[in-house]
């Protein structure tokens, strides 16, 4: 019943037929094509072998489906053929398909059903019928206040003027007469909407929205009534709905509906539940495929395809070419959100992933921000059906579902098993339990019993049970139903265990629980036994002898072979695709970019590692795949500014003690601590084909012109102004023409050559935001490339020196440059990588003389990475280089390979390979959580599946296989079982391995979720694991054992010799220890002119090859199990045992996941009277704190039945009270709860413990905490502190202000908006110097918040107290200003640099330029109403102005008397009643804030239009490269400035003439404020929107939430600086008023302190800041002493009342950790049971400027 992959199979080929016919016949303008028939195969070639071989060798497991097919051509014609149609992917019996070499599985989907709904608007009163069409377009019947029905179609198909249409209209057109609906709805309602009713106008409007026109006949009303008879509505569902079963929409529908309607709003009839299963379809795989074929070979033009051949004139064998829909059909497996490879850690992974179900996807609901919060419930009709807590733990809870055990889905329906009054079994579907009462399972002998009836939980008699559920286990789903006594464990800790369950990792020394679960159907004795048996292993299908054993089958009766698994693969994790990679293609091309934009083909190649030989390398990607995403993203960001974005169970790599490369997951990575490897550029293949112009000098120039060049037709200019510059330019230019014509000209040098100025051009684009290295020149030669970076440097290099004091002058120095791409600065940063040189990259904001700020993008070349060939291209900069870089000291320029902790414990052979090693190391700065992305990318990478992203950085399976438990003349009898799997034992599913455990503290060891173990437990939890090595022959790579020992005979040992077969790979069964060569691979290298002069003096002693072996690298040793050789790929697989080691996760059946933080030798373990020592010893306080006992039930149980044998078997939900029956056994057994343990050192006793033998697994991944201390760092682009890392911000949010603000800490909120989260480098700077700093000045965030309130239309002023606001009009407008602009232009280009036009939207005088500060003006060709007061207008005017002329609204606004009208519309009031007395309330406060703000009601239409200042409309780089990016509003000016440009030409013209124009000048500016789209279509196309999306959030569609908006963001929330993070534990011996802090974020949070009492003293900024740096003893009593004076803010997050937020004092202490006392945890919401989230220090309490105020003392308090 889980896995029915014969009966899925099968209906999958029934659809995927349907599908195929439905897109038949194809008709064209001169024939058709008819489909005739389809041959599709009986069998399918599916066996665990041809698996195995496709999953291994990266293709396709399908089978091939023929089509005949028929030509007809209008002339009579006729042709026919038989074609392959399709390669379709075959179902395997894991329930998953294998395409292009991954395992993908395909999840089920529930949809609304085909009905019509009756529900309220919103939860408001309005009612309203919801048609959803199985055909046909979806409508909706609503009902006004009057009583009047109106239709509305789908919103995206009409007009807004068409979205009412009377439904009198509708059915009247259908043939309904009145009498008809009188009779439904009464004479009186009839009337008015026959009044309201205009039938010819509202049925055309209807004919044109529903009809296509190619199908009108011209009589609307027959067209109608033909369109709605071919709707298609579900019959069951509208017979719950409306009372009666409808399959199409009829009038009698259309009044049926429209009755419940009036009902349900009078509160007669309930409204439709739209959540319940009674409504919903559930989609399986056959249905995706069906609706892919029908749906996108439409939409994806294959279709209009063949048509135009036909018309062509093809013949048919051209027109239909083979697999025409097998791209279509394995995309949705590769594409679809509703398909994704699976992780498939363990196979009950595999298992329940055929039971999921989700309301995502096409065809549901479309994003994460569109689920509404109901559809997470928990319904009623889910009983039996969907597992009520097996949901995901991310964005997607309660939406992304598991179906129960015996749950099938089939003809889109669910399917469950209930037994009925006559105790037979049953297979319902919801809807078959519409009015029933179903009873619970386990209620035998009662008379009353409980049941669900219409929804509720009741208890009826016996007797009125309709259908009952069988067991308790239909409940729920598989991993659900493996934890013992679920029904004591809280149901989100059994959410987490189920999933769990899934991690496992299989255990060489497995068992079977000792504690199990009944299985209800009375098939097998457990659970465990019924999931083993039934999917897990091989079973006999008949008695016989067994004839033949081997590891790929078991053969009986001499003719009968069944298949096992034997070392099958599972698939891999993987990363976002926003990141960067670098692919080798074909030989020799170089493709970069992101992943998201990669498109695989066979043989690239990517960036990765030699494991062995600790050297980059391209390995070939064996797969790439993209999947939907339901995990945690993770940001990691690292020093050298590299940034990676990784799912939660993706591994980097880092380094161990030892010198081995090892994965790590991100939540166990420590920022400031873990170092990641750094992979350079491998070593390029030599070109195919000669470059032109492939040379030093080209790639000088190149350098220079990308730096500071620009072009002007023929003409080359480079900037340069030194003369001894100038000469070494012109000596290039020189050197690389013939022309002569290279000149001096002033502060350049010049050179007239059209074929360079061609060639750069074309190569690196002309202006200077656009300049780009494009890929090709990767593949240039390493000369081209020297000389490129050369000549960049010399342009935007500069040396910079780390101190100025003469002394040091030599002792540390850097080589940096920028640019203003981010685009160019990564291709620099790469291109530096393939010469072997690795950098660094930051971003900063640069100032010019102007004072003027500058985006720069930079990257930084460390002394120890020099290289030993020129990095400037000009003579004087490299001489000066070479003096610096002979003055540094030996250490200096040493290039340390990996950090240097490693080497203490690796051998001499690592340390050797490290050292010749070009890998570098980074260290992770900053992990934070990142955006939900809803697709991720997978690699699989041929040997060590890592590879590199982001400038070199490195990240990072499990497997099937079987055992057979028969031999050779063994007789069995059909069902027994023939083999074991990794995953089972004796049949029984085994996951994990029994512990004795004792609960007891282990000297703080067994604090929070840590763990001790013994070394026995370590030796039971040993896993399999298993690795891929491979090797891809090619002209110059090849394989060849003798070749290999000749050429490197100290490689290879002669027992490695043995190992390997003839050819030169590893046998398979063979042991393989670590430096084992696998392939010996070789690879020709390019011989350079020393070589060939020694070749020919020395002869064969040089060696013309390369080493290109692939070595085993690990230090556990492996047993090769497979050899794949296929065509040029050879692929070896191998298998490791690994046992437990610290920092390993393990978990119990119950949620109760732990980190081994302790592995002990067995006899310093705990042990009992008899001298057995256990196994792990857990925390205790673990168990009230997760609210899950039932571990201590299974523990219990587990120990009985190891002292008595006795098998323990329980049920769930077996209604006796399990603490009594558990303790009952255990007494009827003299089995105790308790035992004395004894100290195994000193024999002393620890008093009695409990103790118990639970099921322990072994999960895949681990985790820790994390830290962060600051000063001051950088800044983002809103100048307020960057968050995250090591060093970086945490800010207050909006919750924080509130808990501040009842605290009255003002002062604090004061400092915390300015001088913390504002840059201010004088402000520190004077606070260190003991100087009274200056007042406080407006942040650059809340200026740039005000300036954009402004520029929507609102006029702002502001003081130290108020912010007034007011309609802006054109006085404020030209207050404000500093000029008009009056093109639209953004840049032009002057001798090929981009540069503010004049008169453009960034004049450099009037703007003051592309960082401009100053405010602009557009003088208006005709006036407008200020946009967001349209609406005011009209309430003034008393009238509708949508098309007045703005000259005209002017005059009447003008007209008005305010104090006059004011006097009238308050005499109004006191007679006005209803809608009318609204109006004139609205009116009168319009009316009276222009008089309040002396304002004339003309003030409202504008003949000026502001423009924001340069400084907060940027243009600034692309982040992904490619074309500058600009911002949004400056195309929405752009598009004002054209029209109005037009408008201005047509000054003269009557308004008639230019109407179109008025109307697009008008939505121009609307377009601006933010409220309709753009004028530019291309403009809506990308997105781009005005200035309220900023202010609010949401955008003109509604799309967005306030949490998005600029407010939110930057001035509600705001970084800090003085801040740091730690986790918080307990220290029972602090006092109330105290908490410790790190040492390491004391010295960064009161460090300008510090600095201030060190200058005090009379000690210099330089001296000081060195004292601190060294930690000296002066420094750590100032630092002290400084702590005593100054409290800290301590903030809990979340900050959920004021008490999470507290000061006090601090006490400086080692580690990494907050110390808090015990008595504030309970108002700090805090917990210590491994689930506890890190506390903030937020900021130093004491005021910053040194005035000390009693207020602010009792701010503290």
């Amino acid at each position: 019943m889980y896995l029915n992959t014969e009966q899925k199979w099968a209906s999958i080929l029934q659809n995927v037929q349907k599908g195929i016919k439905s897109i038949f016949p194809i008709e064209a303008k001169t024939g058709k094509i008819e489909l005739l028939s389809l041959e599709v195969p009986n069998k399918t070639n599916a066996s665990i072998g041809s698996q195995k071989t496709k999953l291994l060798s990266g293709t396709s497991l399908s089978v091939p489906i023929y089509a005949n097919l028929r030509l007809v051509r209008n002339n009579g014609k006729t042709e026919t053929g038989r074609v392959k149609i399709l390669d379709l992917p075959v179902l395997t019996d894991r329930g998953t398909f294998i395409v292009q070499g991954k395992d993908y599985s395909v999840f089920n989907q529930v949809r609304l059903k085909p009905g019509v709904f009756v529900r309220h608007v919103n939860d408001s009163d309005a009612v309203f019928a919801d048609f959803n069409l199985g055909r046909g377009l979806g409508f909706e019947i609503h009902m006004d206040n009057n009583g009047v029905f109106f239709v509305k179609f789908d919103k995206s198909k009409l007009s807004s003027s068409s979205k009412r249409i009377p439904l009198y209209s509708l059915l009247s057109a259908l043939g309904t007469s009145d009498m008809e609906m009188s009779a439904v709805w009464g004479n009186k309602i009839l009337e008015v909407n026959k009044a309201k009713a205009k039938p010819s106008e509202d049925i055309k409007q209807i004919v044109n929205t529903v009809i296509y026109p190619t199908k009108r006949t011209g009589n609307d009303s027959k067209d109608l009534q033909d369109y709605f008879k071919e709707t298609a509505l579900t019959p069951e569902t509208t017979k719950v709905t409306l009372g009666t079963g409808y399959s199409s929409v009829t009038p009698k529908t259309l009044l049926d509906a429209s009755a419940k309607i009036v009902k349900v709003y009078n509160n007669k009839e309930e409204e439709d539940d739209l959540d319940s299963l009674l409504f919903k379809e559930v989609l399986g795989v056959e249905d995706h495929l069906m609706l892919r074929i029908e749906k996108k070979a439409k939409e994806e033009g294959l279709i209009y395809k063949v048509m135009n051949k036909i018309d062509g004139g093809y013949p048919l064998k051209s027109i239909i070419l083979p697999n025409f829909l097998t791209k279509l059909v394995e995309g949705f497996f590769t594409k679809s959100s509703l398909s994704a490879p699976q992780s498939e850690i363990n196979p009950i992974e595999i298992l329940e992933t055929s039971h999921k179900v989700t309301s995502m996807g096409e065809g549901g609901i479309g994003s994460d921000r569109a689920i509404p919060m109901n559809a997470r419930n928990l319904h009623p009709s889910h009983f039996g059906y969907i597992d009520p807590v097996r949901t995901t733990e991310s964005e997607r809870v309660g939406v992304d579902l598991r179906t129960t055990n015996s749950t099938v889905i089939k003809d889109r329906n669910i399917y469950s098993e209930f037994i009925d009054k006559n105790g037979k079994k049953v297979m319902l579907k919801p809807m078959d339990l519409a009015g029933k009462t179903v009873g619970f399972p386990n209620q035998d002998g009662k008379t009353h019993v409980r049941a669900l009836v219409n929804n509720q939980m009741k208890e009826v008699p016996r007797n009125q049970v309709d259908y009952w559920l069988p067991s308790s286990s239909d409940m729920f789903t598989i991993t659900t139903n493996l934890v013992p006594f679920l029904h004591n464990d809280q149901g989100n800790r059994v959410t987490m265990a189920g999933r769990m369950v899934t991690q496992a990792v299989p255990l060489v020394n497995r068992e079977a629980p000792l504690v199990k679960i009944k299985d209800q159907t009375g098939q097998y004795k457990s659970i465990q036994e019924r999931y083993g048996k039934e999917f897990f292993v091989p079973r006999a299908p008949e008695d016989g002898t067994v004839t033949r054993v081997t590891d790929d089958y078991i053969e009986l009766n001499g003719k009968t072979k069944i298949e096992i698994y034997n070392n099958f693969p599972l698939n891999l994790k993987c990363p976002s695709g926003d990141m960067t990679i670098n692919i080798l293609r074909g030989y020799d091309q170089v493709w970069r970019g992101k992943i998201k934009d990669y498109d695989w083909q066979f043989g690239d190649k990517i960036q990765s590692v030699n494991i062995y030989s600790k050297k980059s390398k391209w390995q070939r990607i064996r797969a790439f795949r993209s999947h939907q995403n339901d995990k945690k993203l993770y940001n990691i960001k690292f020093k050298s500014g590299r940034n990676v974005v990784v799912t939660e169970d993706h591994s980097l790599i880092t380094i161990d003690m030892e010198g081995n490369l090892v994965p790590i997951f991100p939540d166990d990575c420590v920022p400031g601590k873990t170092k990641c490897p750094i992979a350079m550029f491998p070593e390029l293949p030599q070109a195919a084909f000669t470059y032109e112009y492939d040379d030093y000098d080209h790639g000088v120039l190149a350098g220079l012109y990308l730096s500071e060049g620009s072009l002007d037709r023929t003409c080359i200019q480079i900037a340069a102004s030194e003369p001894s510059h100038q000469n070494d330019i012109l000596e290039l230019m020189n050197r690389i023409t013939t022309k002569n014509e290279a000149h001096i000209y002033t502060s350049s040098v010049r050179l007239f050559d059209a074929n360079l100025a061609h060639w750069l051009y074309n190569s690196f684009r002309k202006y200077a935001h656009l300049k780009v290295i494009p890929n090709v020149f990767f593949n240039y030669s390493s000369e081209f490339r020297k000389g490129l970076i050369a000549g960049y440097m010399a342009g935007d290099g500069s040396i910079s020196l780390h101190d100025k004091e003469p002394k040091d002058k030599y002792s540390h120095f850097n080589i940096t440059a920028g640019t203003a791409s981010a685009s160019l600065r990564d291709a620099l940063i790469d291109m530096l990588a393939s010469l072997g040189v690795m950098t660094s990259k930051a971003f900063k904001e640069i100032s010019s003389k102007s004072d003027k700020w500058h985006d720069c993008y930079t990257f930084t070349i460390p002394v120890r990475e020099l290289p030993d060939w020129p990095l400037f291209f000009y003579k004087k900069r490299q001489q000066y280089l070479e003096e610096l870089r002979a003055n540094l000291p030996p250490k200096a320029n040493s290039r340390y390979a990996l950090p240097k902790k490693a080497y203490k414990f690796m051998d001499d052979e690592t340390r050797e390979r490290w050292e010749k090693s070009d890998i570098r190391w980074d260290t992770i700065k900053e992990i934070t959580e990142a955006p939900h992305e809803d697709l991720v990318y997978d690699f699989e990478v041929a040997n060590s599946n890592m590879f590199a992203v982001e400038h070199g950085l490195v990240i990072h399976n499990t497997f099937i296989t079987m055992y057979p438990l028969v031999k050779v003349g063994d007789k069995v009898k059909k069902g027994d079982i023939l083999a074991d799997s990794n995953f089972t034992k004796n049949g029984e599913l085994a996951l994990g391995t029994n512990l004795n455990v004792a609960y007891i503290p282990a000297k703080g060891w067994t604090h929070e979720d840590s763990i001790v173990i013994s070394q026995s437990a370590a030796k039971k939890l040993t896993s399999q694991h298993m690795y891929t090595k491979e090797f891809e022959t090619s002209p110059d790579s090849y394989i060849d054992k003798a070749s290999y020992i000749k050429w490197f005979p100290t490689k290879i040992t002669s027992t490695n010799i043995q190992k390997l077969d003839n050819d030169g790979v590893v046998k398979k069964g063979v042991m393989v220890n670590r430096g084992d060569v696998l392939i010996a691979g070789l690879r020709r290298k390019t011989m350079t002119s020393a070589d060939n002069m020694m070749r020919r003096l020395r002869g064969s002693l040089v060696n013309p090859y390369k080493d290109a072996a692939e070595v085993w690298d690990h230090d556990t040793p492996g047993k090769v199990i497979d050899i794949i050789k296929q065509g040029k790929l050879t692929r070896v697989v191998v298998t490791t045992e690994d046992e437990a080691k610290r920092g390993d996760k393990i978990t119990g059946l119950h949620g109760n996941k732990g980190t081994i933080g302790l592995i002990l030798p067995d006899d310093e373990m705990p042990m009992d009277a008899h001298g057995n020592h256990v196994d792990a010893m857990l925390n205790p306080a673990s168990v009230p704190s997760r609210v899950n006992p039932g571990q201590l039930y299974e523990a219990m149980e587990g120990k009985r039945a190891l002292r008595t044998g006795k098998e323990v078997v329980i049920d769930n939900f077996d209604n006796a009270d399990s603490s009594k029956k558990v303790l009952q056994e255990m007494k009827k057994d003299g089995v105790p709860v308790e035992e004395d343990l004894y100290d195994p050192k000193t024999g002393k006793s620890l008093g009695k413990v409990f103790t118990g033998t639970p099921y322990i697994i072994k999960l895949h991944k681990q985790t820790e905490g994390n830290f962060s201390g600051l000063y001051r760092g950088a800044y983002d682009i809103n100048n307020q502190p960057v968050k995250g890392g090591e060093e970086g911000a945490k800010g207050i949010g909006q919750l924080d202000v509130y808990a501040l603000l009842g605290h009255n800490a003002r002062n604090n909120l004061a400092e915390m908006a300015t001088y913390k989260s504002d840059r201010n480098d004088d402000f520190w700077n004077r606070l260190e110097a003991g100087l009274m700093p200056a007042p406080a000045k407006e942040p650059f965030a809340f200026k740039k918040f005000r300036s954009l309130v402004t520029a929507s239309g609102i006029g702002v002023q502001a003081d130290d107290q108020n912010l007034s606001l007011a309609p802006l009009n054109d006085k404020m407008i030209l207050d404000m200003s500093k000029g008009a602009i009056q093109k639209g232009s953004i840049l032009e280009n002057h001798m090929g640099k981009d540069r503010p036009e004049k008169g453009g939207i960034f004049d450099p005088v009037v703007t003051g330029g592309l960082k401009g500060e100053n405010w602009s003006h557009v003088n208006l060709a005709a006036p407008i109403v200020n946009p967001l007061f349209e609406g005011v207008v009209a309430t003034l005017l008393h009238k509708d102005i949508t098309g007045m002329n703005g000259k005209d609204i002017q005059k009447e606004l003008a007209a008005i008397n305010v104090p006059k009208r004011i006097g009238e519309v308050s005499a109004a009031l006191k007679v006005a009643t209803g809608s009318n007395r609204n109006k004139l309330i609205k009116e009168l406060k319009y009316l009276t804030a222009l008089q309040k703000s002396h304002m004339s009601p003309a003030d409202y239409v504008l003949t000026k239009f502001p423009i924001i200042p340069p400084q907060f409309r940027p243009i600034y780089d692309s982040k992904t490269g490619g074309l500058p990016m600009v911002s949004d509003v400056n195309y929405l000016y752009k598009d004002l400035l054209n029209v109005n440009e037009k408008l201005e030409k047509m000054k003269n013209y009557p308004d008639s003439e230019k109407a179109a124009l008025l109307k697009d000048l008008r939505q121009s500016a609307h377009a601006i404020i933010g409220l309709v789209a753009p004028i530019n279509k291309q403009n809506e196309k990308r997105g781009v929107t005005g200035f309220l999306p900023q202010l609010t959030g949401s955008n003109y569609n509604g799309q967005g939430t306030s949490k998005e908006s600029f407010f939110h963001r930057k001035i509600l929330k705001r970084q800090q600086t003085l801040t740091g993070r730690g986790t918080i534990l307990p220290d029972p011996n602090l006092s109330v008023d105290n908490v410790k802090i790190p040492w390491d974020m004391a010295w960064k949070v009161y460090q300008p302190f510090v600095i201030a009492e060190y200058r005090k003293r009379g000690v210099n900024i330089l001296k000081a800041r060195e004292e601190i740096k060294n930690k000296t003893e002066t420094a750590k009593q100032i630092l002290v002493q400084q702590m005593q004076k100054r409290p800290v803010l301590i903030n809990r997050a979340p900050t959920l009342h004021k008490f999470n937020i507290m000061a006090l004092k601090p006490i400086p202490t080692e580690g990494k950790s907050i110390l808090i006392p015990e008595l504030i945890i309970k108002g700090f919401n805090a917990d210590f049971d491994g689930d506890s989230v890190a506390g903030d220090t937020l900021v130093c309490v004491k005021d910053l400027t040194g005035r000390i105020k009693l207020k602010q003392i009792k701010d503290v308090d």
